[in-house]
């Protein structure tokens, strides 16, 4: 599992558990969720490009042949 994936998953047990007890979710693990989730975004974003470019390449070898 990636880290992203285990920031997302613990900064997601945090705040069900805040929710589930009725509680006020601490703002360190507002923080830490808000962390998660741009990380998240940014490695999405990176595997997108990535794709992008191979897409690109693959359509400029076929239009070559």
């Amino acid at each position: 599992m990636s880290e992203e994936n285990l920031l997302l998953k613990s900064a997601n047990t945090l705040l069900l558990e805040a929710e589930n007890t009725g509680r006020t979710c601490p703002e360190s693990a507002q923080i830490a969720a808000l962390t998660a989730i741009g990380k998240a975004l940014v490695a999405t974003a990176y595997q997108l490009s990535t794709i992008s470019q191979q897409l690109a390449a693959a359509n400029q070898h076929l239009r070559n042949d």
